[in-house]
């Protein structure tokens, strides 16, 4: 497979980061759909466990805070994309913001936890969401200790 160029990667990415924003504000106003949808048929698969309306308000609300969460990680991952075209990747604020995006992982996966009470899947998306932020936690460490080295060699030139 052909490489691509690190500045072209840098564009698909924000690119992508940009795509996923408008699709998250697209997605606010189809949330309240997409729950209905999803309770209708949780209820027709299991009838003896049907879900009513009140616990229907409790999707939409789990729903709307992982998009918050999402929408808030991608921003993050925005500015992080502009550090890096920037070539400003081994700072303490490139830093800050990989470890925000990996707490929002962390978060979004104790709301997929609490969506469990409703859709036993949605432990595999908290499962998916927690390692994610594990890889990020241990990623954020790698670029931490580079900005160190970096910090140190910028000290002694």
């Amino acid at each position: 497979m052909p490489k691509i160029p690190t500045k072209v990667s840098v564009i698909i990415s924000i690119i992508f980061s940009v795509l996923l924003f408008a699709f998250s504000a697209a997605a606010a106003f189809m949330i309240p759909s997409l729950a209905d949808i999803a309770i209708s048929t949780r209820n027709s698969a299991f009838p003896d466990a049907m879900l009513g309306s009140s616990e229907s308000v409790w999707v939409i609300i789990l729903l709307y805070i992982a998009l918050i969460v999402i929408a808030a990680s991608d921003v993050l991952m925005f500015f992080l994309l502009i550090r890096v075209r920037k070539g400003l990747v081994f700072t303490d604020l490139s830093v800050a913001l990989l470890r925000h995006v990996a707490w929002g992982c962390f978060a979004l996966s104790a709301v997929a936890c609490a969506m469990a009470v409703f859709f036993r899947m949605s432990l595999v998306v908290a499962f998916l969401a927690a390692f994610l932020g594990f890889c990020l936690r241990v990623f954020k460490n790698a670029v931490e200790e580079a900005a160190e080295i970096k910090s140190e060699n910028d000290l002694t030139v």
